[in-house]
């Protein structure tokens, strides 16, 4: 565990919660994985899909995933989607010409 030492919010927005909970599913997306990459090889899936949910989709309708199992690894990939997602800049922040997100870091002391 990443964060053996670490307090963890029970707030999902809180980047260390977003973090571990990704870091958590990855196991599961790994092993997910396998088992489709293992039933499009034996002819039970088609290789390509147009997204995601087409291929959970299938899955389940082949009986390589159970309904459960699909939800569990989209849920899975989402949590690291939301931990690897960046900020969203205004051009203007990039340029430097707008500094409003400095000003609430500086408003703010860190606290001990």
């Amino acid at each position: 565990r990443m964060t053996r030492f670490c307090f963890v919010s029970k707030d999902p927005q809180d980047k260390l919660t977003r973090l571990q909970t990704a870091y958590d599913g990855l196991e599961l997306i790994k092993t997910t994985e396998k088992t489709l990459h293992a039933a499009q090889k034996e002819g039970k899936l088609a290789k390509y899909y147009l997204t995601d949910a087409e291929l959970l989709h299938a899955a389940v309708e082949a009986k390589v995933l159970s309904a459960k199992e699909a939800e569990h690894y989209q849920q899975a990939r989402e949590a690291v989607s939301f931990a690897i997602a960046v900020d969203e800049f205004t051009p203007e922040q990039m340029k430097g010409k707008d500094a409003s997100w400095q000003s609430k870091q500086q408003a703010s002391p860190p606290t001990e």
